[in-house]
């Protein structure tokens, strides 16, 4: 691959990784994993192993991080979402046992 080619692929997955991380802000994780799929198929294609491409790599492993850190957010408050919805639930059947 010629080395134009190669920063057109790498400037597409930051390109992409930038995209993921605006998705991720709005809570669209299925689209997060679609783009993720993208990305993946651009760095798949190579990039030159120089300084320029090392500081495209540099900013999507940061992307990378802010990533995971608002996944482990929204895991966090589907998580406390689901133990509220099951401590409504117990709370509705014991008022129904009481009830009866």
């Amino acid at each position: 691959m010629a080395s134009s080619q190669a920063y057109h692929a790498l400037e597409q997955a930051l390109a992409v990784s930038g995209r993921m991380l605006e998705a991720a802000e709005m809570g669209d994780w299925e689209q997060v994993t679609r783009l993720d799929l993208e990305r993946r198929r651009w760095l798949a294609q190579g990039y030159p192993g120089d300084e320029q491409s090392s500081s495209f790599l540099a900013v999507m492993l940061e992307h990378n991080r802010r990533l995971l850190a608002m996944a482990r957010h929204a895991k966090d408050n589907v998580e406390q979402a689901m133990t509220d919805q099951q401590k409504r639930h117990q709370a509705l059947g014991a008022y129904m046992r009481v009830i009866r």
